[in-house]
């Protein structure tokens, strides 16, 4: 293979590859390990190799190339830890490399094919930090819901004595000390479902049109209490998560009803627009609105900006939605007014 076709060989690469001469100097690299490396085009060529070596692996870079040198085979240094990279700007990164001599036309080379693993140690990380946080979550909330437990369990035996001993003001201080350990106890619920929302699942065929006719059943006794009118069309079939989009759906419509000004007949409308990479679908209601100031506020853990007398919930319920939409690589935005209802829309990428 003469250096022409080498070059153009090397260039096919998905990874940085880099070819030195027996001097270690920088005969050739490709587009991606300049780009790795922070390095424009042909920058690499005619430098050292420990260029590319944080100065504190220098010496020990130094010495394996001349141990390498004198008996040069393929060889995968995948399995060695604490091997970095040195960018333009001085910062370091992870990498794997893999060694190997060619011989050149006119004198032997070494190749390197240098993989980035800033990607990989971060995606591993944030794995770990997930599992730990649903396991912490688990443990968490049963640990909490036990002594909740105990104390509804109590609450409800004081009250069913119904004696003389027990007053008036002492029964009210049950009746809230229960009502507050219910809330609890929902939060607690609310946590651990949130937690365990995941992309461990396999893609499949959703017919959303089906998903709106069971939610609407689902939420029968609810749409006929209030007289909601609930309107959509032809709604597609999209590639996702069948229970979690269901969720979602119940959630916006849930919504949608829930935070109405009384006296008031809710009305949801539910629109879909074809994009080229995105099914965008809207939820727009004639509810109370939303303040532009708390408008990102909402899709937060346990934020409800209303009255819970009022309208009670446990202030998880869109930030479920959010990251449900997240989990289908698309974005959950809301456009609203104070006293004037919101619109929320989500895209969807096709796949």
């Amino acid at each position: 293979m003469n250096d022409k076709a080498l070059r153009e060989f090397i260039d096919l690469f998905p990874n940085g590859v880099i070819l030195t001469d027996t001097q270690t100097t920088i005969r050739y690299a490709n587009e991606i390990a300049h780009n790795s490396f922070g390095y424009h085009k042909d920058e690499l060529i005619g430098l050292p190799i420990n260029t590319l070596i944080p100065k504190k692996l220098h010496e020990k870079h130094k010495e394996y190339t001349n141990t390498y040198a004198q008996c040069p085979v393929k060889m995968n240094m995948s399995n060695r830890t604490g091997l970095l990279g040195k960018r333009k700007d001085d910062t370091t990164f992870p990498v794997d490399v893999s060694l190997a001599p060619i011989e050149g036309k006119r004198e032997p080379f070494f190749i390197a094919i240098v993989r980035d693993l800033t990607k990989r140690e971060y995606i591993q990380k944030l794995e770990l930090k997930n599992k730990q946080l649903e396991q912490f979550t688990r443990i968490a909330s049963h640990d909490l819901q036990e002594p909740l437990k105990t104390i509804l369990s109590l609450t409800k035996l004081l009250d069913r004595q119904q004696n003389d001993a027990i007053d008036e003001h002492t029964k009210q201080v049950l009746k809230y000390i229960d009502q507050s350990t219910n809330r609890m106890s929902n939060l607690i619920d609310a946590l651990l479902d949130y937690s365990k929302l995941n992309t461990e699942k396999e893609l499949e065929k959703v017919d959303c049109n089906l998903i709106m006719l069971e939610v609407t059943q689902d939420l029968r006794k609810t749409i006929e209490d209030t007289h909601a009118i609930i309107e959509y069309g032809d709604l597609p079939v999209i590639l996702g998560y069948q229970t979690e989009f269901r969720l979602l759906v119940q959630n916006l419509i849930s919504n949608g009803i829930k935070y109405t000004q009384k006296n008031t007949t809710p009305h949801i409308k539910v629109n879909y627009l074809n994009e080229n990479q995105f099914h965008v679908f809207s939820f727009r209601d004639n509810g109370i609105g939303i303040a532009e100031e708390d408008q990102e506020r909402i899709f937060d853990v346990f934020v409800s900006l209303n009255d819970k007398s009022e309208y009670p919930g446990t202030g998880i319920g869109l930030a479920h939605c959010r990251k449900i939409i997240e989990m289908h690589d698309g974005e959950l935005t809301v456009d609203s007014k104070l006293g004037q209802g919101s619109c929320f829309t989500f895209k969807i990428k096709k796949t």
